[in-house]
């Protein structure tokens, strides 16, 4: 299955005050081997934890992703290490055409995790009311969809990024752009169709409408997006999308030398 035969778990941890009549409920996350993917899931892992809700996370087994986890105080979630493929640059480096006969990078860099899921989970009655996927790990994605469980993903970057900042002060060049990039985005999406309903067909699973990689005008699986409204303007967009803003640091580094003493110059709040 591409999972270890261990599995840590260290309690369920207390609900917060004032949650305790809040029905318990089992969330499991699922990530990639890469840092900037699970920083994201992290704060709901913990808010949910400390709301006393039962949180399994499916995470690289490697000591630098269990040392993230126990930093953000996520040691008392139930973790589940999973051996994924760490060397991205080996994948890279292995030709567009041997990549898209493999169903493309994120086929290859998630697979573990779909018999990590379904082994854990084929047979268990008390399976989690829910898997929250990053957005790069479609086997997790697949994994749910096998075993009947709803999958919500993660996207952690702006809306902006398709888009070309305020629409209405658009001259025409900019209004052109914005065109170009609107028709870039759809080719890239029957690109990554294709590939995800390969990836899925190998897995028996039906095809899909719509690619659920990132969130567009006619996704079909609910999306958080971390990023949010104020922070990038309005725009009309799918219901299944769902910002949540960024969540505000558990700790800061400590900061010295010039830096501080500039900081502690400022006269207004430093964002």
């Amino acid at each position: 299955s591409g999972t270890t035969a261990r599995s840590r778990a260290a309690g369920g941890g207390r609900a917060a005050p004032g949650m305790a009549a809040e029905p318990r409920m089992h969330v499991a996350f699922a990530c990639i081997d890469m840092v900037g993917h699970l920083t994201p899931l992290m704060p709901f892992m913990y808010e949910l934890h400390k709301r006393g809700h039962r949180v399994t996370a499916f995470v690289a087994d490697q000591p630098k992703t269990l040392k993230m986890m126990r930093d953000a105080g996520l040691e008392g979630i139930e973790i589940v290490p999973v051996e994924l493929p760490g060397d991205h640059e080996r994948i890279r480096k292995l030709g567009i055409r041997t990549l898209l006969r493999a169903c493309g990078p994120l086929a290859l860099i998630s697979a573990p995790h779909f018999g990590a899921i379904t082994g854990r989970y084929g047979g268990e009655a008390s399976r989690p009311a829910v898997i929250v996927a990053d957005f790069f790990t479609t086997a997790a994605m697949d994994a749910g969809d096998a075993l009947g469980i709803p999958v919500v993903t993660v996207f952690p970057n702006p809306m902006g990024m398709k888009r070309i900042v305020n629409p209405w002060q658009r001259g025409p060049r900019q209004s052109a752009y914005a065109l170009v990039l609107k028709l870039q985005e759809a080719l890239f999406a029957r690109l990554f169709l294709t590939l995800r309903n390969r990836e899925r067909a190998a897995r028996a699973l039906p095809p899909m409408a719509e690619q659920d990689i990132w969130p567009c005008d006619t996704m079909r699986r609910p999306c958080l997006d971390t990023w949010g409204l104020g922070y990038e303007y309005p725009f009309m967009q799918s219901p299944l999308l769902t910002f949540t803003g960024p969540s505000e640091p558990l700790s800061f580094p400590a900061v010295s030398g010039d830096l501080a003493a500039w900081l502690d110059r400022q006269g207004l709040p430093v964002v």
